[in-house]
């Protein structure tokens, strides 16, 4: 993906804005930053235990232009202990109108996983 304006759809700004959008979009719908604890949460989860996305993450990967690598940043993770974090996978927080993003990095979780034989 390029900022070239010459082909619609193409520039990197174009591919952020409407992976923020998504975001805000489902965001709203689950009442992402909202609580919603009480009774009618329960009732509704009683209802209807599925209703909807929950998750309103669109991870992505950003490339260079040519051939090159993935484009890794480096960030601090904000847990007191000011840890190094690098990483290549983003998540857009917003964008302005002059193409400036705020992203986030996102780390992967280890998965353990406990292997149970029943007999």
């Amino acid at each position: 993906m390029s900022c070239s304006r010459s082909r619609q759809g193409d520039c990197v700004c174009d591919v952020v804005r409407k992976i923020v959008k998504a975001q805000d979009e489902v965001a709203v719908v689950t009442n992402d930053n909202c609580c919603t604890t009480g009774c009618k949460q329960s009732i509704d989860q009683l209802l209807s235990p599925v209703n909807g996305p929950v998750d309103t993450t669109i991870p992505f990967l950003l490339y260079c232009k040519g051939d090159c690598d993935l484009f890794v940043a480096t960030g601090i993770r904000d847990n007191n202990l000011f840890e190094c974090v690098e990483t290549a996978v983003f998540r857009a927080k917003k964008i302005d109108k002059d193409c400036c993003a705020v992203l986030e990095l996102l780390e992967f979780e280890e998965a353990t996983e406990n292997y149970h034989i029943s007999l």
